[in-house]
């Protein structure tokens, strides 16, 4: 699945874990890179150009940041509801879903 098959709001919410995980400073400078599989400034550039994005190739740096910055706020990040709140506004099963969407899950 790419991006281009989201619905208005789903690319806002995308948008908004992305900035979430880009620039809420909850992952360490050094783990940037492992935990997303690009570096920081690549992510920050992906970012600033969103949403034109090519994200069909899946050894794409912006396929990668999508899919583990998904999966950092579904599975790997501990944000508190307040945290949450301030980067996402949709509940964490909304973005769980649209996960789901992404990789192509049926629901």
């Amino acid at each position: 699945m790419t991006i281009r098959s989201f619905s208005q709001a789903e690319l806002t919410l995308l948008r908004q874990c992305l900035r979430a995980v880009v620039e809420g400073g909850f992952i360490e400078a050094p783990e940037f890179h492992t935990r997303l599989g690009v570096e920081h400034r690549k992510a920050q550039a992906i970012l600033s150009q969103w949403p034109d994005l090519d994200d069909l190739d899946e050894d794409s740096d912006e396929y990668l940041l999508i899919n583990n910055a998904f999966n950092e706020l579904c599975h790997g990040l501990s944000l508190t509801d307040e945290e949450w709140g301030i980067w996402i506004k949709a509940s964490k099963a909304e973005v769980k879903s649209c996960l789901d969407k992404w990789l192509g899950k049926k629901a």
